[in-house]
């Protein structure tokens, strides 16, 4: 007995096995140019508006994109006006609201010195500033020898080495220690 659709003269199809269903146009897992593909859409969702803020154009709420558990994410400022969506985003980051960012008034203060009496208590406020930097500086110094795991050779050298780091950088900055 022969298999469908072969014949005694042709060897080469005598060995095919023809399968009794007929074949598929596109068989499952490969595409054809005659197979149209889905296209992906390139309308935008989100519009840029202000820096840090997005417009979602379907609803038309504004959105920040911060990083939240080390991934980048939209979340909502729960308005559609750019002027009280500018305000809780610098409200949300830590930055100051002030006049010239659309917040509050900012708070001003005025220190009163009787010179020469009180130069000392002068010097003192007016630099404060530069006294903030000598102090951040030290607590590195300290935070860093704390994570080396510094040993010194007594907790009286440690505390000379500090004081004189303390000397120069309070030198540097024109600073005394009066």
């Amino acid at each position: 007995m022969q298999p469908p659709n072969t014949s005694e003269s042709d060897p080469e199809a005598a060995d095919e096995v023809v399968s009794p269903r007929p074949a598929q146009k596109n068989p499952i897992g490969l595409m054809s140019a005659e197979t149209p593909e889905n296209p992906k859409s390139t309308s935008k969702v989100y519009e840029w508006v202000a820096p840090g803020i997005y417009r979602y154009l379907k609803a038309g709420t504004l959105y920040e994109r911060p990083w939240i558990n080390g991934r980048r994410t939209m979340r909502s400022l729960g308005t559609t006006d750019l002027q009280t969506a500018q305000y809780e985003l610098r409200r949300r980051r830590g930055l100051p609201t002030g006049p010239g960012c659309g917040g509050r008034p900012t708070i001003k203060a005025v220190l009163e010195f009787n010179l020469p009496e009180a130069q000392a208590h002068f010097e003192a406020s007016a630099k404060g500033l530069e006294w903030k930097c000598v102090v951040a500086e030290l607590d590195r110094q300290l935070d860093s020898w704390i994570k080396e795991r510094q040993h010194f050779a007594s907790p009286l050298k440690a505390f000379r080495v500090l004081r004189q780091q303390l000397q120069r950088r309070s030198a540097e900055m024109g600073l005394r220690l009066d």
